[in-house]
């Protein structure tokens, strides 16, 4: 079992027992404790002075909530078009696998994607600043805020802020689509913004020597490039002496010959001798492929159309847009 699975195992056994507690235990009150359906309220005060300090700015409030209405409506447009095309690619990627539950979490140091530290620093801002724009705009419209604080199931969930029911029940329509979209806005604003710095500022002051050089993006096990043992991630200086560019098509040596490619990787560069050409990985049994003889270990050298014009095959990219052009039935 993947390592992601067991301390989610133990957190769920330590998190039933602690919920019954709080659940049954008259001290949890004491705690500020509450249990909410599964989960686990730890109310707060924090950043109740924060709230009534910038809530008082109205005119601002009344002008965010119309934005975030225009926000939220296009995220919503944006996320329903997500949906759907992802519906009808289901029959098309049911069977092509996919990511383990430890993608789906978004907790620092367990999702591959956020390392520990920024991830916890992203999540905690993310987080307060979304629950502060609900506060602030509550204060704003006349509605008390009855506390802050934590929510919790079987892992942190996120904060919240907790108007008066009451308040809330007597609001107007526009005051309650205001309070229930400020959040979703503010994480819309302050994602641009850190999108923004890190492609600006950050990505601007990166560089390479070797500017646009074809890399070796991944090696397939058994294929000429793994028998060669180019390391992954190397970048081709050269082949046969000449500089390599992924779109051009015309050189001194062509698929199917054997090249020597010139490379440098992280800790090491050299030469390696490989043939060249598209490399057929897996031949499907009844196919068409099958059908007219091509064999796994292959090389796709050429096309050659119903006027005899042969078109050379360097890359998979080549090949991807030449068989782009064709339509099903079509012989090549």
């Amino acid at each position: 079992m993947e390592p992601v699975y067991w301390v989610l195992l133990i957190l769920a056994v330590l998190y039933v027992p602690f919920w019954f507690w709080v659940r049954l235990s008259p001290k949890a009150e004491k705690y500020n404790l509450k249990t909410y359906g599964p989960a686990i309220m730890v109310r707060t005060k924090l950043g109740m002075r924060l709230i009534d300090k910038y809530s008082k700015y109205h005119r601002f409030w009344r002008f965010f909530g119309t934005f975030s209405l225009i926000v939220s409506f296009f995220l919503m447009i944006v996320i329903m078009y997500i949906l759907i095309v992802g519906v009808l690619n289901i029959s098309n990627n049911i069977n092509s696998g996919g990511m383990g539950i430890e993608y789906a979490l978004a907790i620092p140091g367990l999702n591959p994607l956020l390392p520990l530290g920024f991830g916890i620093i992203g999540l905690i801002v993310a987080v307060c600043l979304h629950e502060l724009a609900h506060g602030m705009q509550t204060a704003s419209n006349g509605m008390r805020v009855s506390s802050t604080g934590l929510l919790h199931l079987v892992i942190p969930m996120g904060a919240f802020v907790e108007p008066n029911e009451e308040d809330v029940q007597k609001a107007g329509r526009r005051v309650k689509l205001d309070l229930y979209t400020a959040g979703i806005s503010t994480n819309f604003v302050v994602g641009t913004i850190a999108f923004l710095i890190f492609s600006g500022v950050m990505l601007g002051g990166i560089s390479s020597p070797y500017g646009d050089q074809a890399a070796i993006y991944g090696i397939t096990s058994d294929s000429p490039a793994y028998d060669s043992g180019i390391p992954s991630g190397s970048i081709i200086e050269s082949i046969n002496g000449e500089e390599f560019d992924l779109d051009v098509y015309e050189y001194s040596w062509v698929p199917g010959d054997v090249v020597t490619i010139s490379y440098i990787a992280e800790n090491s560069a050299g030469t390696v001798d490989i043939t060249w050409g598209v490399h057929i990985e897996t031949v499907v049994s009844g196919s068409p492929a099958d059908d007219a003889g091509l064999e796994k270990h292959w090389f796709l050298l050429s096309f050659t159309d119903s006027n005899g014009i042969e078109t050379l095959i360097y890359t998979a990219s080549q090949f991807q847009s030449y068989m782009s052009e064709t339509s099903p039935g079509d012989t090549i």
